[in-house]
């Protein structure tokens, strides 16, 4: 197409010697890019190119700027979702972290804030995370129903509340290695909150220890070596050299304050102060690849089985957003004993440990149920609950209700 005599143009940008310019009437929009060029020989000389107007799809580029991305355009943030791979915990071994923003399912409790379940629900995710490497191998493994991975416990310490507008970041780094075959897993963790400045705060921290198995017949098994390509990996994933930056984990739960003891349980092999017991029905949702029920199921029963007894005694308190005041998990930890499957009812007889003036430690059994009604011990622990209440604008430990605490006396006082 050659411009036609006396079209006029005119300077739409201009960069240096560089002009582009555009004219043209309504059936012809023409666009000249004009720029100097100096050849081996010869003056200087001044090109002129007619060039095509970007599409829509393609917009012109504004010098000096990135062009907006569609999630800018729609005001999305994608870095709240990122994985990163470090030598930052605490003994420098590789370490994975996971960012992701908290979901409306989440924050299930009455303030609005994160339910203690969802920790176990990411201890599983992450723990997948990081055998990324090697994950495709051990899918097959797993899903071969001969081999698998157990869980034999799990522990989380819960610092601080997470809200529904929090991005979380959760790191995962291997800590040791041990059993007959080298083949069990600890695994730590920890939970921070990424502030709008970009600091981190840590709300929680979690452990958990895993054994590779051998899947002998229906919810039995036995501890075998790894296989060589995993093995491999997991030398990879030891520990490279302290990093003194890292802030260590704490080794135990004694710090947590709920006042004064105003009750406790003599100790002994069986704990008569039953509370409550509660029997949930399993089913294929409940398992997963290894083909067993999945170990953060526990917490979940833990939380019903807790949440009902509470709620029974005084529903009054389940209402609103928290006006009066909630329980929230501080720490639980579960021990798994043996394997449970799906289709199997499972009992969770939850206990009172000690009663304290702003808060009740808490014993939890889980047990199969039988055909003929009796119980077999698949798992124990510990779940230990604060009461908070509002204040001046702010979250803090405040006195256990009476209602509660006489409650909970009596079932105690009576079981003795």
């Amino acid at each position: 197409m050659v411009p036609e005599p006396g079209l006029e143009l005119a300077v739409e940008r201009q960069a240096g010697d560089t002009v582009l310019f555009r004219g043209g009437a309504a059936e012809l929009d023409l666009r000249v890019l004009t720029f100097p060029l100096r050849l081996t020989r010869g003056p200087e000389r001044i090109v002129a190119l007619i060039v095509q107007a970007p599409t829509a799809a393609e917009p012109a580029a504004v010098e000096g700027a990135e062009p907006p991305s569609v999630a800018d355009k729609y005001g999305f943030d994608p870095s709240v979702h990122a994985l990163l791979i470090s030598h930052d915990s605490p003994n420098g071994e590789p370490a994975v972290t996971l960012r992701f923003p908290l979901t409306f399912r989440e924050c299930a409790n009455l303030s609005r804030t994160l339910y203690f379940s969802h920790y176990s629900i990411w201890l599983g995710k992450l723990r997948e995370l990081v055998i990324q490497p090697v994950y495709s191998e051990l899918a097959r493994e797993f899903a071969s129903g001969r081999w698998g991975m157990v869980t034999n416990y799990s522990e989380t310490r819960i610092l601080d509340a997470a809200r529904a507008d929090g991005v979380i970041e959760g790191r995962i780094w291997l800590d040791e290695v041990s059993g007959q075959f080298g083949s069990t897993q600890d695994l730590h963790y920890e939970w921070k909150r990424v502030l709008p400045d970009g600091r981190r705060e840590r709300i929680a921290w979690s452990k958990m220890q895993a054994t590779w198995v051998e899947i002998l017949s229906h919810g039995v098994v036995e501890a075998r070596p790894l296989p060589d390509y995993y093995q491999q990996y997991v030398e990879s994933m030891k520990v490279v050299g302290s990093d003194p930056r890292a802030e260590p984990l704490p080794a135990t739960v004694d710090e947590i304050d709920l006042g004064a003891e105003l009750f406790r349980v003599p100790p002994g092999p069986v704990n008569r102060a039953l509370l409550a017991e509660r029997v949930f029905g399993t089913a294929l949702e409940d398992a997963n690849l290894v083909g067993n029920i999945y170990f953060a199921n526990y917490t979940l029963w833990t939380g019903r089985t807790r949440d009902h007894f509470f709620h029974d005694v005084a529903p009054e308190y389940y209402r609103g957003v928290g006006e009066q005041g909630e329980l929230r998990c501080l720490y639980h930890r579960i021990d798994h004993l043996r394997e449970a499957m799906p289709f199997e009812r499972i009992a969770v007889r939850m206990s009172l440990e000690a009663l304290h003036e702003r808060g009740v430690r808490l014993r939890c059994d889980y047990f199969r149920v039988t055909p003929d009604d009796g119980r077999e011990k698949l798992a124990h622990g510990q779940h230990v609950v604060g009461w908070f209440a509002l204040t001046d604008g702010s979250w803090a430990l405040a006195p256990l209700p009476e209602v509660f605490r006489a409650a909970v006396l009596a079932r105690a006082e009576g079981a003795a």
